[in-house]
Formats: C-alpha cells, structure tokens, sequence
C-alpha cells in the first residue's frame, strides 16, 4: 500500500533536511500537518517518519511508518533529556494536537517528541478505509489484509519497542516518558520491557494492564454519576437548589427513553443518550459544573443548558483573540461552508487543489464560491494574511482529520481487552455493586465482542494483564470524576511501583494536567526533580463548585 502524503501542495514548497540522521531508519522529511505559528521547520522544529518492521520477527516484510515531531526547547540551554509524549485512544493522533504543544511550559527547558502509534494518525499504513462504509468491518478487514497488513502487530508490545526505536535513532540518551489515558498503558509496557534511558515517568489518567476494563465499565462510569450526585448534597447551594437530584435523574433517564427529545441540531436525544453524552461530559473539568443544572432543568422540561452544552456554548470561557490572520481566515471559511451544499463544497476544494498561491486566485475562489457579502469579508481577513503564510492557510484548509483511528482502537481493545473480559464476569460485579439499573445503559461490551468477531481473533499473551513492577521515579495523577480510567486504577497501578508519588485531584475528569495550575505545578515539579519530596499541598484547595443558575449567554 503507497502512502499518499497530505498536503501535497506545500511538500515542495517547506525547506527540508532531506538527509538520513545517524540511524538509517529515520528520514526527516515536510510536516503533513499545519506547522504551528511561529515554528521553522528545521530550526526549532523537525518532522519525519521512523521505519520499523510491521512484524519485527520478518524485518524483510511490511515497514511501518512512524511519523514524528521534535519541538525543540525554547531555552537556549536545555536539559538534555526529551519528554516523551505518549497519546491515549488508543488510535489517537500527538501530531494532530502540535499546537498545544508547542506552548507548553515544559518545552521551555527540553524537547518534546511527538509521534503517532502504529496504525494511527499519520502514521502509515493507517487501520482506516476511506472508501468503505465504516460499518463494514469484514470489507474493510479483508483490504488492509490484501495491502499486507496484519492487524494482530498493531498493539502494545509493538508500540513500546517503536518507542524505544525512535528515541534511541534521535539520539538521545535519557528520556522522561509522559503519557495519558492509553499513553499510560503504554508508558508501563515500556517501563517494563525497556527501562534503560529512562529519568522519570508521567502517568496521567491510568489504564494499567492488570484491569479488566470492560468487566468494570459500568461500575467505573457509574462512580462519576455517583459522585457528582453526593457532591451536590453536600453542597448546601447545589443542594437547595437541586434536591432530590438523583432521584430526579432516573425517572429522567426513564423519561426521555419513552420520549426522546431532539435538539437544535436535530440530535435526537433519549435516556441512553443522554447517559453517553454525560459520560463523555465527564472528562471534562469544565462541563462537570454545568450537569446538576442541566438535570434539572430537564425534568422541568426546558433543555437550554442540555442545548448550549451540545453545541459548545458553554462552558463560557475567556476569549482569547486569534492574532493569527491565516488560522482566522480558515475558521471563518469552515463556518461559512458549513451553510453550503455538497456540490458546491466539493467544486471549491477542487479549485482549492489546483490554487497557485497567489493572492488573485484565492481571492477569486472566495468570489465564485460565497455570497458576495461573505466573500468581501473573506477579501478582508485574506489582505492580513502575509506572504510567507500562504501555504500555512492552505495546508489549514485541506489537513485531513486523522485525530482518531477507530481501526486502531478495535486493533487494542480486541487483542489485549476483550480476550481477558466477559459478559459473566461483568454482570457479577455489577450485580455485586447494587447500582441502579439506568447504569446498563453504559455497558458497551457486548458490542464490542461483535466488533472483535469481524476484526481479529489475535490473542496476547498472558503477560500483558500482569501488573508491571518498577522502580523508575512515576508520579500517578488522577481526576476523581474520571468516568473512563478512574482513580482506583492509579492506586492500583502505583501499588507496583516502588518509587511513586500518588496525586488525586478534586473536581477533576480525564487528563488531569488540562485542569488548571494545580496538577500543571505538581508535574512540573516532578520533571524538574523527581528524586524529590513533591509538595502536593494545593490539592487540599480544590473543591467542586456547581453553576446553580444559567449563565447570561448574551454576551452583553
């Protein structure tokens, strides 16, 4: 299978090294991805691809490759030691998010490395099938066999040797591992299996091996639901304001699976909807305030809060101007494509493609394609845009969304989660937990045996639901709202490892270092020293605080 680049319009016009580093198996070669604001490609950024084996047991058959990133510190004397970020999903994309990382405030003393896992992201061959509907799982199964790709070496232990690989062809010598969500299973397999060169470790939001996560899903989930519900009592405002709540939930969830309500968007939304849509509300910090809210106003039959939190609406945040004139130009033309129909769509991207960039044609798409109004205000934005970001708009325009890889997700879950989970074993713990029964609604393991039927029947080895012992200096953060890898999962994992320090943080969902200075301080700390006593003091200031009343949205 021939990977075809993205972007290929600006392949030939980005300087690149076009040389081979010290070890063969890395090229350096355009980003085919916007580079962020402010970045060089070669000065204070590099991209490229590592060259591994599909199977490393047949070095001679399919390569794999691992695309990459190095943002070089912004400090003119960095420590010599990267961090290497490891991306949850699994199927995630690092390199899709670049542009968080290029601010982030450990870059100012060393590297950060990014990479997208095999079989993900821009990474090739890529467990996707764009021609074929993505139900089809036989269909798209049966033509990635055909291209040679074996779906059983997209896993773990595979993962952790890339790793290994690509940090040792950069050249380093010592690294510090970070990683959230499946990242942290990852970090451990690697903790595990190739220690040496390790300084420190990060595990952010813990999926260690020796869960079994489907067996626990609804009893996990139900814990955020659970305690936001016990939160609430025990806040006299929340609770004056919403009593009964959970009660009031039930019968709500019961509602709305009898009578479904649609939303603005046409969402149609019903009990078990709204239980998945409040799930995934649970990882994030900001969303969590707004729920007892949105309870109940739903069962008063309004659903303002259910609408603005769907929408994006709220959370309402500080807004931060774009002083980038290419990233505004590309915002306002997404929106504005958003009204228009297909063939029209379809017709600009086709003269998109053949852009020569120059002001006068571009100017000319906007003209032909949006309404002369809208194509005046384009004109506008498009006069800020300087020369030199021509084809950073074009790449922001045409980038394709690799952020997720369902094929990849399936290529995990089956191998190293489904084997060792079954539907017996779940039904007697959540039959132990004594939970209400709107929790079954969480339950997602039967679907995913059905999925594991049509994808792969590749079993790992028993090794890889063993808890991994270490004694690698790890600081374990936690949220105690995470409804996907929840705290016990940390403490679990922290049992085995003999130099750990354990964080949980209050009010907190998934990725606990994105939820404000606290857990940021405590990592920073522990990269900095992690030999060192880590104050985790600012933990204790942490509360829940609930939005008891809908916020003025008016913007007035």
């Amino acid at each position: 299978m021939k990977r075809t680049l993205l972007l290929l319009g600006i392949l030939c016009l980005i300087s690149i090294h076009s040389v081979f580093a010290q070890d063969e198996a890395i090229e350096y070669t355009p980003c085919v991805f916007p580079v962020p604001l402010g970045e060089i490609l070669g000065e204070t950024m590099d991209c490229g691809y590592l060259l591994v084996p599909q199977d490393y047991n047949e070095p001679d058959g399919l390569q794999v490759e691992i695309a990459f990133a190095v943002l070089y510190s912004t400090s003119p004397n960095p420590f010599p030691d990267p961090i290497i970020y490891l991306e949850g999903g699994p199927g995630g994309s690092a390199l899709s998010g670049i542009d968080d990382w290029a601010t982030f405030e450990m870059r100012q003393t060393r590297d950060i490395i990014l990479f997208d896992q095999r079989g993900a992201g821009y990474s090739y061959p890529r467990l996707y099938c764009p021609d074929i509907d993505e139900t089809d799982l036989t269909a798209c199964r049966e033509q990635l066999e055909s291209e040679g790709v074996d779906i059983a070496d997209y896993n773990t232990i595979n993962n952790a040797r890339d790793t290994n690989e690509l940090v040792l062809a950069l050249g380093y010598e010592e690294w510090n591992l970070f990683g959230i969500s499946y990242g942290t299973r990852l970090a451990l397999t690697i903790m595990r299996d190739y220690p040496e060169g390790i300084r420190s470790v990060i595990l952010d939001s813990v999926y260690p091996p020796v869960v079994d996560a489907y067996v626990e899903e609804m009893v996990g989930g139900a814990g955020s639901f659970l305690l936001m519900f016990a939160d609430c009592r025990a806040d006299d405002a929340c609770n004056s304001a919403f009593p009964d709540l959970e009660n009031r939930f039930y019968a709500l969830i019961d509602s709305l699976n009898e009578a479904p309500i649609t939303l603005a968007d046409e969402t149609v939304v019903d009990g078990e909807g709204l239980m998945g849509m409040m799930f995934q509300w649970f990882y994030d910090s900001t969303i969590i305030p707004y729920l007892p809210l949105m309870i109940d106003e739903l069962t008063n039959g309004g659903q303002s809060v259910l609408e603005a939190l769907n929408d994006g609406t709220l959370p309402i945040y500080e807004s931060e101007a774009i002083n980038d004139p290419a990233t505004l130009l590309s915002d306002e033309i997404y929106y504005l494509l958003e009204e228009v129909d297909d063939d029209t769509y379809n017709a600009l991207y086709d003269a998109l493609y053949e852009w020569d960039f120059s002001y006068e044609g571009f100017t000319a798409i906007l003209y032909e394609y949006f309404a002369e109004e809208d194509a005046l205000y384009l004109e506008e934005l498009l006069a800020d845009v300087g020369d030199d970001q021509l084809e950073r708009l074009y790449a922001l325009l045409t980038y394709k969304d690799v952020s997720d890889t369902q094929g990849m997700y399936d290529a995990f879950e089956c191998y190293e989660e489904i084997p060792f989970n079954s539907v017996e074993e779940q039904q007697a713990l959540t039959a132990s937990a004594n939970l209400p029964v709107q929790y079954e609604l969480l339950i997602e393991l039967p679907n995913q045996i059905e999925t594991c039927a049509l994808w792969q029947s590749a079993v790992a080895p028993q090794s890889e639901t063993e808890a991994v012992i270490s004694d690698l200096p790890t600081l374990v953060m936690t949220g105690n709202y995470d409804p996907v890898t929840p705290p016990v999962w940390g403490q679990i994992a922290a049992e085995t490892l003999s130099n750990s320090t354990y964080a949980e943080f209050i009010g907190v969902g998934h990725a606990a270092i994105d939820a404000g200075d606290c857990p940021l301080s405590i990592a920073l700390a522990f990269v900095d020293d992690p030999t060192a006593t880590l104050d985790l003091s600012c933990i204790a200031s942490m509360k829940m605080e609930f939005v008891t009343q809908m916020p003025d949205l008016s913007g007035e």
